[in-house]
């Protein structure tokens, strides 16, 4: 009988020292696999105007490239209501306002999709969504969208 109490006092021991064991790996392994907690910063959109050669517009309601312009002074200003604009970090509903195809001199081609009524872009390279400034940049951008439309129509 006694030697069943140490077996059994000797099998307790080990099964104790093993689940302690293990326990302390498992917190070790966790606290290296959590991720750092220090904040990104968030991606600035960029486009220098005299890299593009043109822009096109496409009218998702009307299922059409509704204009396209190579005006220096245009392309201008488009680059200068998107540059600076930030990731966005959050969810965007997909309801398309307008896609612009940015024909560079490179011939490469960028594509940005706009949402949220010209509140935001996904450029498609890259797969990153853009946040505009809601109170100035989004209206402006608008403008200019609907003036472009209407001087450059492909009707």
């Amino acid at each position: 009988m006694k030697n069943k109490k140490n077996a059994l006092l000797i099998l307790l021991l080990l099964s104790a020292s093993l689940l302690i064991s293990c326990n302390s790996n498992t917190s070790k392994k966790t606290e290296q696999e959590l991720p750092d907690n220090t904040p990104t910063k968030p991606l600035i959109f960029q486009l220098n105007a005299e890299d593009i050669s043109s822009v096109s517009i496409f009218n998702f309601e009307r299922n059409h490239v509704s204009g396209e312009f190579q005006k220096k002074d245009d392309i201008k200003e488009l680059t200068q209501i998107l540059n600076d604009s930030s990731t966005n970090v959050g969810n965007v509903t997909d309801d398309l306002y307008r896609k612009l195809i940015i024909h560079m001199n490179n011939t490469d081609t960028q594509i940005l999709l706009f949402g949220g009524n010209g509140i935001y872009f996904k450029d498609t390279t890259t797969r990153h969504t853009y946040m505009l400034d809601p109170t100035t940049k989004t209206q402006t951008l608008n403008q200019l969208i609907d003036r472009l439309e209407k001087e450059y129509s492909n009707r």
